[in-house]
């Protein structure tokens, strides 16, 4: 089971995160690829997941689901947006793994680009954007306005930025601590909260709407 399990992950293409399929690992664990990452995260998303009964979660740029997975988890019903067909099909390989170990699932897969995406909805209460914004360039303004339109009522918005030259040069300013506050600010957004975790690459800033 494990080697067919391993040969349809290498079928599926290079993974972003890592992940461990019973036995057959996904990639080599990096600290920012995977659990690690998330214990980070799951700290600044529990209490504010926790105001509401039942939480509605939209997830930009959802990859692989290993984030919305974990969302779900702590009792979230999570739209993953994936606009890469391979993370896609990576996503919908994770769902058949979840479901076959016969494990709660509560997460809406949608492919497509998120400016295309319509089903608006007042239920929703977060929105997460997991080192995504910076690829969303030069449309970035122009998908959270999007989002607040689709989502009028939603109360925070999550970005993880990224430090490293890579992400540097696809928009000047906004990898920066600052620079992400600056940008939630601009879209009328308060700063609930920045995190980073130590000095850890890759911060996060929440953003409330009051």
């Amino acid at each position: 089971m494990t080697k067919e399990m391993r040969q349809k992950i290498k079928s599926l293409g290079k993974f972003y995160y890592h992940f461990n399929f019973g036995g057959a690992e996904t990639r080599k664990v990096i600290s920012h690829r995977g659990s690690k990452n998330w214990e980070r995260i799951r700290n600044v998303l529990t209490p504010i997941l926790s105001e509401f009964k039942k939480p509605i979660v939209v997830d930009v740029g959802c990859n692989m689901g290993v984030l919305s997975y974990e969302m779900s988890k702590l009792g979230a019903h999570v739209i993953g947006i994936e606009n890469d067909r391979k993370y896609f099909e990576q996503a919908k390989f994770f769902e058949e793994y979840i479901r076959g170990m016969k494990q709660p699932w509560d997460i809406e897969l949608v492919f497509g680009d998120i400016l295309k995406y319509d089903k608006a909805s007042d239920g929703v209460n977060v929105i997460t954007l997991f080192g995504i914004i910076y690829w969303l360039a030069p449309d970035h303004d122009t998908v959270i306005d999007h989002l607040k339109g689709l989502f009028p009522k939603h109360r925070y918005i999550v970005l993880q930025g990224n430090l490293k030259a890579v992400e540097k040069s696809l928009i000047k300013d906004l990898p920066t601590r600052k620079g992400m506050e600056k940008f939630l600010e601009k879209h009328g957004y308060s700063i609930y909260g920045t995190y980073d975790f130590g000095g850890y690459q890759k911060p996060v800033v929440v953003g409330e709407r009051l």
